[in-house]
């Protein structure tokens, strides 16, 4: 385990940027609930609403005023397990609400399109639930894995959050989180695919249309970020502990 102490500025600027993706998804959320003109889906609010909760996992010592406090007692063995615990179970379940928000658009243009029938209210119910049932499984399994294994349970000084110290909890939450991304890219590219078809079909006439042109700019700009989010996965399955400066570049 590194015993080097990490710059205070890298550490302040990955909890602050921690906490502005949190803030700023938590006031997308409540605008998006109390605004009578900026209706989302359900999946819409699931996606921010497992954002949040991915934001306070990463800051939960510094909630605890134990950031920046580096000795043999701290943080405590609890705090430090739930923590390490919350860190490998958030990133799948950001993956999974992903999808699911991806997946309800695809299926709703598709239904547009072709004319098909809506998917039933419980393939919606299933959106929405799933995720967060991963979720609660990771988590037990983690810190149960923790309680079993107390030794793996550390703060890597170098790094600004706690960890299980083991090859399994790293590489399975690469692993689903890659797998999520493909998933994604796929729904993604489908998408495109399926929109840039009937542009010449049935939208002959909105070809200067800015808001479906706007619209295939963002499909392109989050496959992009479905691939980044892939290789980040990957790095992550063969480096367990890349340090602090590539967890600035995840945070931001």
């Amino acid at each position: 385990m590194n015993t080097t102490l990490p710059s205070l500025s890298i550490v302040h600027t990955f909890i602050a940027l921690q906490l502005a993706g949190g803030i700023g998804m938590a006031l997308i959320l409540i605008t998006t609930l109390f605004s009578s003109s900026a209706k989302r889906n359900g999946t819409w609010h699931s996606f921010c609403i497992s954002w949040i909760v991915s934001a306070l996992s990463y800051c939960l010592l510094f909630f605890a005023g134990q950031q920046t406090v580096y000795d043999k007692e701290t943080p405590s063995y609890g705090l430090c397990l739930t923590q390490a615990a919350l860190i490998y179970s958030t990133p799948p379940t950001t993956g999974a609400t992903t999808f699911a928000l991806f997946l309800d658009v695809y299926w709703k243009i598709n239904t547009a399109l072709s004319g098909g029938p809506i998917p039933s209210s419980s393939s919606h119910w299933i959106l929405y639930i799933v995720p967060y049932i991963l979720w609660i499984i990771l988590t037990i399994s983690f810190l149960v894995f923790g309680h079993v294994f107390p030794m793996t349970v550390q703060r890597d000084i170098a790094n600004t959050y706690c960890v299980l110290n083991s090859t399994v909890p790293p590489v399975l939450t690469s692993v689903l989180v890659s797998i999520f991304a493909l998933m994604v890219l796929t729904v993604l590219g489908t998408l495109f695919y399926r929109l840039k078809k009937s542009r010449s079909e049935q939208f002959a006439g909105f070809r200067n249309n800015r808001y479906l042109n706007a619209f295939f700019i963002r499909l392109i700009l989050f496959m992009i970020l479905g691939i980044i989010a892939t290789c980040i996965g990957l790095v992550y399955a063969f480096n367990r502990t890349p340090g602090p400066q590539y967890d600035i570049a995840m945070a931001t």
